[in-house]
Formats: structure tokens, sequence, C-alpha cells
């Protein structure tokens, strides 16, 4: 068998991979960078941040709940209009049988239940 390598297409492949490797290791100092001036603004305005933090979650602490408890009026207000209904209709329906035993012939009467 024989094998050929095309020294110049390496050297070439090696010298394009090596400006990326470059190119990364300079990005990752500038990150590296960015995250020891953040670390470092936080340490000198952690008071700062941590008030505006408590102050957001503060809102969201007191109208999280208060949708729960608002829901759950909301349905036992929808439940207590829902039996007044239904009570007010079967006396309206215990009603109109005592004026017109029949009904009136006109659909009115108690239901079947």
């Amino acid at each position: 068998m024989r094998y050929s390598v095309d020294i110049a297409g390496v050297a070439n492949l090696t010298s394009d991979v090596s400006t990326c490797v470059d190119d990364v290791a300079a990005d990752v100092a500038e990150a590296l960078s960015a995250v020891d001036v953040a670390a470092d603004t936080l340490r000198v305005h952690a008071g700062t941040v941590a008030a505006a933090l408590d102050a957001v979650f503060a809102v969201r602490r007191a109208g999280g709940p208060g949708i729960s408890v608002a829901s759950r009026e909301m349905l036992a207000a929808v439940q207590r209009a829902t039996l007044e209904y239904a009570t007010g209709d079967e006396q309206m329906s215990v009603q109109t049988s005592a004026v017109t035993p029949d009904g009136g012939g006109r659909g009115f009467g108690p239901v079947a239940r």
C-alpha cells in the first residue's frame, strides 16, 4: 500500500484551526473579564441589588396569593347565584302550580327530577 499526505494542505488546515483556537481563547478571556467585573460590581452594590430584588418579589408575593383568594371568592359567588337561581326557579314552579294545577297548559309546572 501507498499513502500520501498533502503537507501543504495539512499546514494550511492546522494554521486555520490555530487561528480559530486563538479566537476562542480571546473570547473566553473577554467573557471571564466580564464575569469578574459583574462579580465585583455585585459585591460593591449587593445591598442595592438585594433591595431591588426584594421590592420586585414583594409585589409578586402580595399579588400571587391574592389571585387564588379572588378566584375562590368568585367561585363562591357563582355557586351562590346558581343556588339562588335554582331556588327561585323552584319557587316559581311551585307558585305557578298552586295557581294553575295543570301548569296552565303552557309548559309551566314542576320539572320532574
